[in-house]
């Protein structure tokens, strides 16, 4: 009997030594719980994740940088939302893909920086919108191919956003060409919405004003709200700001907050009544707008525009950057399983 046991332990000790241990991505990190902070949100590891990136050097990704003034710009990120991710920036406008950190291709555009523009992943494509030359230009996602351009009858712009459901729109805000409007931040009526549909390059003008039933957030959550078939939430001293409308996970409807420097909230709805759910405080999330030396607050953000935060495949994506490792970042984090475990786990 000892001798059999002596050969059982050996086998182990054999196979636990023959084992492969797993190399450590030294650019891919993952957060922890409750060390963080996340109110009263169970986390696990696996939750949230991080990719890092060089924003100087030659493996730099596509961007603007000042490193003096602690300011960094992008024009454009999107995500399959299964480990690629496109990064446009630079001057002149660069699109990069990535597969995790690992770049696959880059792309020289023939147009300058972009600042209020936005690069949108549909299907096979990435549309990209040139605030400058007022057009939605097109490429296939494996960076390869002819490059389309659709021009747009605009003369200032001042946001892109995209739809969240289908059909599929970049919703641009601006003054119609030869209308006679000066451009005024302070009257709704000056602006009008563009509709550029994404299915069949179609463009069409709306207007821009609504009246809103009840008392509600803003106007756009209203509209968001109304696209998605969703109760608009109900206002909560728990949740505090609503932030912004990034789309729904089954019966849930997601917000997210970020104030720009390092606090960021995930605000969970009920599609059908507009209660507040979840409030899940981000953690580790990186900066858009870091300080100055001086401790003032730099106006450089990261983006110009709402891709910032993004929700693809039931996980939502944060990005910004950190300057004192002249570090930029992704965050992902699974917020269907946070919802699992915490709303309808309860």
């Amino acid at each position: 009997m000892k001798i059999l046991q002596f050969y059982f332990l050996l086998i182990t000790f054999l196979c636990l030594s023959c084992a492969e241990i797993p190399k450590k991505d030294t650019r891919q990190s993952k957060i922890g719980g409750k060390e963080q902070g996340q109110d009263s949100a169970k986390v696990q590891e696996s939750d949230v994740r991080i990719w890092h990136f060089p924003y100087t050097g030659k493996k730099a990704i596509p961007c603007f940088a000042d490193i003096p003034s602690h300011s960094l710009t992008i024009s454009g990120f999107d995500t399959d939302g299964q480990g690629r991710f496109y990064i446009a920036g630079g001057d002149p406008l660069v699109v990069a893909a990535y597969e995790g950190c690992r770049e696959i291709y880059r792309r020289v555009l023939d147009i300058p920086r972009i600042q209020y523009g936005m690069i949108h992943l549909y299907g096979d494509s990435l549309y990209i919108f040139n605030d400058r030359g007022m057009e939605v230009i097109s490429m296939h996602s494996d960076g390869e191919g002819d490059i389309k351009s659709y021009s747009l009858p605009i003369d200032t712009c001042i946001d892109c956003t995209c739809s969240l459901s289908e059909p599929f729109y970049l919703n641009i805000r601006g003054i119609p060409q030869d209308s006679g409007r000066v451009c005024s931040l302070a009257d709704i009526h000056t602006f009008s919405f563009f509709r550029f549909r994404l299915s069949d390059k179609h463009v069409e003008e709306l207007s821009d004003y609504v009246d809103m039933p009840g008392d509600y957030y803003g106007k756009k959550d209203y509209l968001d709200s109304l696209e998605m078939g969703c109760k608009p939430p109900v206002k909560s001293k728990e949740a505090g700001e609503l932030g912004d409308y990034v789309g729904t996970i089954g019966d849930n409807v997601i917000y997210v907050f970020r104030d720009g420097y390092e606090a960021g909230v995930v605000n969970v709805y009920s599609r059908q009544s507009g209660k507040h759910l979840l409030k899940y405080s981000i953690p580790g999330m990186p900066d858009l707008c870091p300080f100055s030396d001086d401790g003032t607050i730099n106006e450089h953000c990261v983006t110009h525009f709402s891709g910032n935060v993004l929700l693809r495949m039931d996980c939502i994506y944060l990005i910004g950057f950190t300057p004192k490792r002249l570090d930029f970042q992704i965050l992902e984090i699974d917020i269907k399983n946070i919802i699992k475990k915490n709303v309808h786990g309860r």
